[in-house]
């Protein structure tokens, strides 16, 4: 029989001195709903099901399935580790083929005719001469910025989720600060070193991996083109949102995020999301405990941002839905601003084997993954059949011994039978 425990009869109301929390925002409950709307997704859970197995089968590991086979390959280790095999040798191939000497290969020359000249380029003795060291200088300093910025590990990120998954996710343009080494003396000047500080640092673009376990498309969208909106998700610590609130410019307010960390606002075990197997593997839900959730929508109604967002008042030529992006904790809105790429949504996806009805592409494993079951089978047998026959075995007739002898069932070295 069912037993069924006592309802409670405390109640929180408005007369009660226990904490009730931040109060909710209504844009931030849009984000949780539409994020939930996402999560469940039919198409994105059976990808989540075969990246996942994908996942365990590049670190030769064994789903938890009830089979003896995959029994015996768990107890013995994997036998061929097909995916790893095939997946490392289309990512050097790709990498051998975009890289030249580990770096990205181009090269910068001016046009022989341009539609634009500038006009102290015309001033100049040798006008092409000076556009060809110009060409220079701006490749060097591009090479500056991937340098800085780490553009080709981005790179290598990325190719190693679409050769596995078979989707590779990058994001951009995002600014980052980047500091260079400021070195001080007993005798320096203090209103001289924060002037040094200030123009030792500089923002440059840069490129943003993003793992698919991290990214929310809206449901039913079949390419980057006809996305309604996006969530990006982050885990971070307590720390780390201090941080962003530091670097935001204003943006986000510091004693909001004081406030959301006092009262546990966006911790991660209320998040109804799929979590990457390395998270439920390590114990990083303790140390980024918080789920921070980052939208951006092709179109909200001017009534739901008015509160969050200066909006002027419509004209006749101006449109009903906006294009945003909303950051939120939990269900309080850190950030909310307009759309700084003119609507554009800044993600960009990359395909190993791209499907006409679905935004996630096929990767290796999925094509081999049929072989590498019956690689695992096969040799879980063999091994199994080998450790049988390899078992010491012997036959004896108890009618051929001494009457007194009853103990044939206890077996040592060098017993003797009588």
């Amino acid at each position: 029989m069912a037993e069924y425990s006592q309802e409670s009869t405390h109640y929180i109301t408005e007369d009660s001195e226990e904490d009730k929390g931040l109060p909710p925002d209504m844009l931030g409950l849009l984000v949780q709903e539409l994020y939930q709307q996402a999560s469940s997704d039919n198409d994105r859970q059976n990808r989540e099901e075969i990246c996942e197995s994908a996942w365990f089968a590049m670190r030769g590991e064994f789903p938890d399935t009830v089979s003896r086979a995959v029994e015996v390959a768990k107890e013995r280790g994997i036998y061929v580790n097909l995916t790893r095999r095939k997946v490392s040798e289309a990512r050097n191939k790709l990498i051998a083929s975009t890289f030249q000497m580990g770096k990205v290969p181009f090269k910068l020359t001016p046009s022989r005719r341009p539609r634009f000249v500038a006009p102290d380029l015309l001033e100049q003795r040798e006008p092409y001469d000076e556009a060809i060291n110009r060409s220079k200088n701006c490749e060097q300093k591009i090479r500056d910025i991937f340098d800085h910025t780490n553009y080709e590990d981005i790179l290598n990120k990325c190719i190693n989720e679409m050769t596995l998954y078979g989707t590779g996710i990058t994001k951009s343009i995002v600014l980052k600060k980047v500091e260079y080494p400021l070195y001080s003396t007993a005798r320096n000047d203090p209103l001289l070193q924060m002037i040094e500080e200030t123009a030792e640092s500089e923002m440059m673009p840069y490129v943003e991996w993003i793992s698919i376990w991290d990214i929310f498309p809206s449901p039913g969208a079949t390419g980057k083109s006809d996305l309604d909106w996006i969530i990006q998700r982050r885990y971070l610590s307590a720390q780390e949102l201090r941080v962003l609130a530091e670097k935001s410019n204003g943006s986000i307010d510091p004693m909001l995020i004081e406030q959301c960390i006092q009262n546990g606002e966006g911790m991660s075990p209320s998040d109804t999301g799929s979590l990457s197997p390395k998270k439920n593997l390590s114990d990083s839900d303790k140390i980024k405990p918080y789920c921070l959730l980052e939208l951006w929508h092709k179109g909200l109604g001017r009534e739901d941002l008015e509160p969050y967002i200066d909006i002027s008042e419509k004209g006749d030529d101006e449109p009903m839905h906006l294009p945003v992006v909303i950051t939120v904790l939990g269900s309080k809105v850190l950030r909310a601003s307009m759309n700084p790429f003119d609507g554009r949504i800044p993600f960009d996806f990359c395909y190993w084997q791209e499907q006409e009805d679905s935004i996630w592409g096929n990767g290796i494993f999925q094509s081999i993954r049929d072989d590498q079951s019956m690689m695992n089978f096969i040799y879980g047998m063999i091994v199994e059949g080998k450790t049988m026959a390899s078992m010491p075995m012997f036959a004896m007739n108890p009618n051929a011994f001494d009457s007194a002898q009853d103990d044939f069932y206890e077996i040592k070295a060098g017993k003797i039978f009588r």
